[in-house]
Parts: structure tokens; C-alpha cells; sequence
């Protein structure tokens, strides 16, 4: 198994995607491509990546192989990637270790111990979410940030035409509104009723927040008191997406 990308620095921002939710991940890689799906510890979200062959430079996978990693010490290692470098990495299936290349002017090589993969595959949600935003994932991700300066959780209501985040602190409520056809960064907005429902930032923060360094746009599908789908498609990477579930409050 054997694939090679020339922006090393944008497989770095899709790692530490990846991490804003969960420490360890099992990779799973197919002749059509890479996959990793992973619930974090609390059981409140899950992340969802996909990146067809067609990501990478070279991509040589003759069967599919599955191997999990501590996502943590993976971050630490990218972190050294610089400007230009180019990936190169490969399972060493008899050794049960990642061999992490990066090339620019110089090689560095780093060897992965690889960890014993969970033995079933977590199966994504089935839900109908008829609430679609698109919007800019800049826009969003300051509007999280504003949302995040009162309170923890965050209230996003849908209208025909509307959409609103609302945050409620001590003694300050944040309330932020964009307007369909009004507003540049919410570039679409559909919903078969009014959908009211709330999430817990320290999740939905992260997420955005991570989300928005790999993806210039991000699709949101929710519906009320029901997990959020948040979707960041990635130019020529395929896509990363998130599930997140609400915080049902009580009456």
C-alpha cells in the first residue's frame, strides 16, 4: 500500500480535522480510495472522511487493508510538514507500521507503530434532515466564535428565509441572523417547516473551527432536537463530515 500527495500541508489540515473529535482512528484503504469513521469518546458526534483515489498523486492499494492510529502522535509528526514539502506514506502490513516521507530539498522519514483495529465498522446514522444551509465556512466559523463568547451551546433556528444562532449567557443573549438573498455568505438555504435545535459548542466549535481550514464552503442539514450533518467538501480531496448530536433540554 503505497500513496503520494504533493501538498503535504493540506493532508496535515485533514488529519487535524480528524482530531477535533477523536485520539485514535482506524484508516481503512480500498482500491477506490481512503476512509476513516470514528465516534468520540462521549458519544456525542462522529467523523466521517472520505478521499477517492483520485486525492492523491499516486494511490497503490491492490485489496483493502485497515489499520488504526493514534491520531494524537500523527498530528505531532504533521506538524512538521513545511511549505512545499511533498507525502509520501506506506503500511508496512507484515511489520504493522505507517512509514511517514516527506520530501522536499531533504527526506525525512518517520516510522508509525500502528494499533489493533476495532473489529466492527461503525455504521453512519440514518436520518432525514430536510433543513439544508450552505454557507461560507469562514462566515460560520465566526459566527461560532461570536456564539461561544456567552455560552457553550448554541441555538439554530431555520425559517423559510432565515437563519439564526442564538447563544444565552449569565447575563448577555447573542443573537445572530443572516437572511436568504441578503446575505453573501449564506449562499443557499431550504427547509420543508420551521427548525429549532441546540448543540453543544465545545463539539460544534472544534468541528467548524477545523472544518474551516480545509473547505472554503460548508453544507449544514439539520431538523429540530436532531443530530446536525456538517459536510466540508474538499477541493480535488473529497469530503470530511461530521454528525453531531443536540442537547435536548428539558422543559
Amino acid at each position: 500500500m503505497k500513496l503520494q500527495m504533493r501538498d503535504a500541508l493540506q493532508f496535515k489540515s485533514i488529519v487535524e480535522a480528524v482530531s477535533s473529535l477523536v485520539d485514535e482512528a482506524d484508516f481503512t484503504l480500498t482500491p477506490d480510495g481512503l476512509k476513516l469513521r470514528a465516534m468520540d469518546p462521549s458519544h456525542i458526534a462522529i467523523v466521517d472522511l472520505d478521499m477517492p483515489k483520485d486525492s492523491f498523486e499516486v494511490y497503490q492499494c491492490d485489496s483493502s487493508v485497515r489499520f488504526r492510529i493514534s491520531i494524537d502522535n500523527f498530528v505531532k509528526l504533521l506538524k512538521r510538514v513545511e511549505t512545499g514539502e511533498f507525502m509520501n506514506l506506506q503500511y508496512d502490513e507484515k511489520e504493522k507500521k505507517v512509514i511517514l516521507t516527506m520530501k522536499s530539498d531533504m527526506e525525512r522519514e518517520f516510522i508509525v507503530p500502528t494499533l489493533e483495529p476495532s473489529k466492527e465498522e461503525l455504521q453512519l446514522p440514518k436520518l432525514t434532515l430536510p433543513t439544508r444551509v450552505r454557507l461560507k465556512s469562514a462566515a460560520l466559523q465566526g459566527l461560532v466564535e461570536d456564539t461561544q463568547i456567552l455560552s457553550t451551546n448554541v441555538k439554530i433556528s431555520v425559517t423559510e428565509d432565515t437563519l439564526t444562532m442564538t447563544s444565552i449567557g449569565s447575563m448577555t443573549t447573542s443573537k445572530l441572523t443572516m437572511v436568504k438573498d441578503k446575505s453573501k455568505a449564506l449562499l443557499e438555504l431550504t427547509t420543508d417547516k420551521p427548525a429549532i435545535s441546540v448543540y453543544n459548542l465545545n463539539y460544534m466549535g472544534e468541528v467548524i473551527n477545523k472544518g474551516a481550514k480545509i473547505a472554503e464552503e460548508v453544507t449544514f442539514n439539520f431538523s429540530s432536537n436532531m443530530p446536525a450533518r456538517i459536510e466540508f467538501f474538499m477541493q480535488k480531496a473529497g469530503k470530511i463530515q461530521y454528525y453531531v448530536a443536540p442537547r435536548i433540554e428539558s422543559e
